[in-house]
């Protein structure tokens, strides 16, 4: 198990280069390499809150929403996944899934300790999973956690796994929504995610997709003033699936149902296939 200590965030630049170097990929390795990255002092910085906020269309509030940290959080994935040891590269990866649990609140200002580890790997029929926990502690006592899963695209060995499914979806209500138009290099400045596949329209072709798209949890975001369940007290826990492209500026549907212990709910844009599906709990 290596170790990698922080007394401040990943440099950008510096994972972004090494996401540069050739990768053996994972048909040549076994396993993933055990890692785990730990970050002291982490602030949720009152200006870096605001500007998600307005990124995401929300109203800025003392107390964070449950996915505000994976993002304000996320360059110790992204310096994971770019890590030299790592098999495959970040450019042939998409973030698929994330479950996020919050077992504390959290306001701006908060200062905490982060801890991001490879937790697991699954060789699927068409390509691989690996899964990565990222925990926010205070004084040692867990108050968050996320594990994030991305799928790396034609990189098995031909295994017989299946990926989770989502729940499926009662269409019980239904809101129209705009997706968010541009901000997406200060999205990117403010999670360190610099791929471009969300940041031009050429560069997202040459991989095949029609244009750039949201990251995922700008797409999360645009949607979450509108779930029943999304300002409730702590303890609170969320499963995503992210299911394809969110198109800047487009128009949207999102369709919920929901009971006494959860709120199952979809985004769609275009078609019938949803782009996000979630269970909020």
């Amino acid at each position: 198990m290596r170790t990698l200590l922080f007394n401040q965030s990943p440099s950008v630049v510096a994972y972004m280069l090494r996401a540069l170097y050739p990768s053996p990929g994972f048909a040549h390795v076994v396993e993933v390499p055990a890692l785990t990255i730990r970050q002291r002092d982490f602030v949720f910085q009152e200006r870096a809150c605001r500007e998600l906020s307005r990124l995401c269309g929300l109203e800025p509030t003392r107390q964070l929403p449950l996915f505000f940290p994976q993002v304000l959080g996320f360059r110790l994935v992204m310096r994971a996944v770019t890590d030299p040891q790592f098999p495959a590269p970040i450019w042939n990866a998409l973030q698929v899934r994330n479950h996020l649990v919050q077992l504390a609140p959290l306001e701006v200002g908060s200062q905490v300790d982060l801890e991001l580890k490879t937790v697991a790997s699954r060789h699927l029929e068409k390509g691989v999973e690996v899964d990565f926990l990222m925990t926010a502690r205070h004084e040692g006592a867990p108050l968050w956690t996320s594990q994030t899963t991305f799928y790396y695209r034609g990189q098995s060995r031909g295994g017989k796994g299946d990926p989770k499914r989502p729940p499926a979806l009662r269409r019980e209500e239904c809101r129209p929504l705009s997706l968010p138009r541009g901000g997406q290099f200060s999205y990117g400045h403010l999670s360190g995610d610099y791929n471009g596949i969300h940041l031009s329209d050429f560069y997202a072709r040459l991989l095949g997709f029609r244009s750039a798209f949201l990251h995922p949890h700008r797409a999360l975001g645009a949607l979450w003033s509108l779930l029943p369940k999304a300002h409730q007290n702590s303890p609170q826990e969320l499963e995503v699936w992210f299911r394809g492209p969110v198109p800047y500026g487009s128009s949207a549907e999102m369709v919920y149902d929901r009971d006494d212990s959860q709120v199952n709910f979809g985004l769609f844009v275009e078609d019938d296939r949803p782009c996000l599906v979630g269970s909020l709990r």
